[in-house]
């Protein structure tokens, strides 16, 4: 199962990459996208339900385990 294919959107799937590589605040993180601190939050919560985890760190572990996953099951011409 792909993120997806778990609910997320196309802007849920852009946080995700951005959590994984980059080690900064939420307040920061939206920046970068260009939307607020709380539509930044907002896309976290709904997240973290999607995936039925409770904490941020959680989040990010469980969204690397699922890029790791999806990696391993393409085919090599494909990477």
């Amino acid at each position: 199962m792909d993120l997806e294919k778990a609910g997320f959107s196309r802007r849920e799937l852009e946080v995700g990459k951005l959590l994984m590589k980059h080690p900064e605040t939420d307040k920061e993180l939206a920046w970068r996208m260009n939307i607020s601190p709380e539509t930044f939050r907002n896309h976290l919560k709904s997240m973290r339900r999607k995936l039925n985890v409770n904490t941020k760190q959680q989040l990010i572990e469980k969204i690397r385990w699922y890029y790791n996953h999806e990696e391993q099951e393409r085919p090599n011409n494909q990477n």
